[in-house]
């Protein structure tokens, strides 16, 4: 029942992930103003270093930011390299981003892994279903990774069930961004025939050799971009996957399971919230004792595990269906 915190973890992976973004924006302001600072001291261990940073740098990562308040060369060489670094940072976490995207909701939805395999020694090492799931899931990721970009879009549209159009307003921009990343780590931040191909329409340059800077507006409208696709992303599945909460996913085992055909959920459960459910006041049914065992299940969900019955003995005398429904819960408990 992994699913049950679906909805809850993507909110926090999404609201962490915006203010990484935003930490990277101050650290870069941070990055100016101390090298502006140090520039204008006198003091060796700051002044001193940060001009020797700047001699073992390319000369042309001067004239990116120019005469930074005043911070001349080589000085003025290191805002731009370290803001380089955190380019290549941002783009790692948003790309992170996106795979934990798809892995929460891929463990999730399990029928949505396009592997069908996975290596017999994964399986016999692995301890419970939960752990096979998570092993296919990340290789349904990595598959996925690795498309092309527009392939890589459409799988990923495609795992967390949206419209083809969802991303569109950011993709081209994102991809840019990557290609530049690719560009800087392995060209020395200047233009190749494939950071042109990947680019596209949003490349910077027609010409291969060309120096491609991270500005500070370059690098600002990077972090928006970002900001964006996990806004939207983020906005998507509060709404496609507004079910996947603790209480929603309670009320689907217990419509599945045989006690829905003799009380209805809402006869003998209260949702109060998305995450909390209770027990009605007063309620009680003439239980057989495997009823009552498997009503005590749930009722352990919301009182807590000690309260529940010896699960091995419940499940050796369930009917296979619910016993499926406690086995899939074992494998990502939740209670209230």
């Amino acid at each position: 029942m992994y699913k049950a915190n679906l909805l809850n973890n993507i909110n926090t992976i999404s609201n962490n992930k915006v203010k990484e973004f935003e930490a990277l924006i101050y650290t870069n302001r941070f990055i100016a103003s101390s090298s502006i600072e140090a520039g204008y001291g006198d003091n060796i261990s700051l002044f001193g270093h940060l001009k020797k940073a700047g001699e073992y740098l390319p000369r042309e990562l001067g004239s990116v930011d120019g005469n930074l308040k005043g911070l001349s060369s080589p000085e003025n060489r290191v805002p731009p390299f370290l803001r380089s670094q955190l380019f290549i940072a941002l783009i790692a976490s948003i790309e992170d981003y996106l795979s934990q995207i798809m892995k929460e909701v891929l463990v999730s939805y399990p029928e949505k892994i396009g592997v069908k395999t996975t290596e017999s020694s994964n399986i016999i090492n692995s301890g419970d279903v939960k752990e096979i799931i998570e092993l296919m899931a990340e290789k349904h990721i990595t598959d996925t990774l690795y498309k092309k970009p527009e392939d890589y879009k459409k799988s990923f549209i495609e795992i967390i069930s949206a419209d083809k159009d969802l991303l569109n307003i950011y993709w081209d921009s994102f991809i840019e961004m990557k290609a530049t990343r690719d560009a800087g780590m392995h060209g020395g931040w200047r233009s190749n025939s494939i950071y042109i191909r990947k680019a596209g329409l949003k490349s910077r340059t027609n010409i291969a050799g060309e120096f491609l800077p991270i500005t500070v507006d370059y690098f600002n409208e990077s972090v928006n971009v970002c900001k964006g696709i996990v806004n939207v992303i983020h906005n998507h599945i509060k709404q496609k996957f507004n079910k996947c909460t603790p209480a929603y996913v309670f009320s689907e085992m217990w419509e599945n399971s045989s006690l829905s055909s003799i009380v209805p959920f809402n006869d003998a459960w209260l949702i109060q919230t998305s995450n909390m459910v209770r027990p009605k006041n007063g309620f009680k049914w003439g239980w057989s004792t495997s009823e009552e065992m498997l009503y005590k299940f749930f009722l352990g969900i919301y009182e807590g595990e000690e309260t529940m019955p010896f699960l091995p003995r419940l499940l050796e005398r369930l009917n296979n269906n619910d016993s499926n429904i406690i086995k899939l819960w074992l494998s990502s408990p939740f209670f209230f």
